[in-house]
């Protein structure tokens, strides 16, 4: 597998798996390593106005057009301290490939490996320029994005679930299915499954990842506040619904609204066990229909982080709207915990 260091950065959660003594889980997490996520790929490509929130495709339009560009954006947060980068396949699908560019299904396919490639390679310089500078430190690894149904459907309805009113766990377990084995055959062995508006999705998800035993993967929600995700159930109920699994290594929620996270997490905490929690919430939103909630107000993202991490949460980074600069301040605060802890 390409990313033989992932169990280097599995915050012990397979070990963790056997502690469900409350207790005792809390006392063993202070001890666990945190690690840092990246930020907002798509939206730090639409800063440079190389892709449009209009586009079907988003930042996977990138992979066909010039990937140089992702890898670039890649680089830059690993320069700023992430540990783990996630691949520009948020919005990427067999679908949205076939009906905006007019691919084959298998081109369709080979751009989920071009994503692996470019994530990989953008690593393996880093690695080479940097390795000797920070002795502490260990070679970053690649997590596989696969989102949401609702992203590839360009409706916003990864903001919502309506989905889950009309497809079934078996049709959702087969519309992703394709897209986790073409991530898996690229080396992939840690998926993001990420901005899962509903219930239904997180269990045909957690499901669908037993036809691969070798794969680990955390999940994290879409919530539309501090008790709820989007369609409706609240956040400990998705948190139960998906904890238990052996390969599932957190649970949690991103692309939200920061305020929210430590509500959420307080309201899970009794059902995480063991397992970490992953967090990494928006600093700014912009949706399909022009709407924008502009910035948040918090004082910043690295202030919460704390907390979070207080709370159980050893996988902390940022989504729409986080920068660079914005990951370098989580770095810091995790840099300092890891070294006290």
């Amino acid at each position: 597998m390409i990313l033989r260091g992932l169990k280097l950065l599995i915050c012990r959660s397979d070990i963790l798996h056997v502690l469900r003594v409350p207790g005792v889980a809390r006392r063993i997490k202070r001890t666990m390593s945190v690690k840092v996520l990246d930020g907002g790929l798509g939206s730090e490509l639409q800063y440079t106005g190389l892709v449009s929130i209009e586009d079907e495709l988003w930042s996977a339009r990138r992979l066909i057009t010039g990937p140089d560009v992702i890898k670039a954006v890649h680089k830059s947060f690993l320069e700023s301290g992430s540990d783990i980068i996630i691949t520009a396949t948020y919005q990427a699908s067999i679908q949205g490939f076939i009906e905006s560019v007019g691919l084959s299904r298998e081109g369709a396919l080979e751009l989920f490996a071009v994503a692996t490639r470019v994530a990989v390679e953008a690593v393996e310089e880093f690695w080479a320029e940097n390795k000797d500078k920070d002795p502490g430190r260990q070679k970053p690894i690649v997590a596989g994005s696969l989102g949401p149904y609702g992203a590839s459907q360009h409706d916003s309805s990864e903001y919502s679930g309506v989905y889950a009113d009309t497809k079934t766990k078996e049709e959702l377990k087969e519309w992703h299915r394709p897209h986790l084995e073409a991530m898996v055959k690229s080396g992939l062995d840690l998926i993001a499954m990420e901005t899962i508006p509903c219930q239904v999705e997180a269990e045909a998800l957690v499901e669908l990842l037993k036809d691969f035993p070798e794969t680990k993967a955390w999940l994290s929600y879409s919530v539309k506040d501090d008790k709820h995700i989007w369609y409706g159930e609240t956040f400990a109920d998705g948190v139960k619904a998906v904890v238990d699994s052996d390969q599932i290594i957190a649970v949690g929620c991103n692309c939200c609204n920061p305020n929210s996270v430590t509500a959420l997490l307080e309201s899970a905490k009794g059902f995480i066990g063991a397992k970490p929690f992953v967090v990494y919430p928006d600093k700014r939103k912009e949706f399909l229909d022009g709407r924008k909630l502009g910035e948040y107000k918090v004082p910043d993202l690295e202030s919460m982080v704390p907390r979070w991490i207080e709370l159980g949460a050893c996988y902390v980074g940022g989504c729409c709207g986080s920068r660079p600069e914005d990951v370098q301040k989580i770095a810091e605060v995790v840099k300092k915990y890891n070294s006290s802890s």
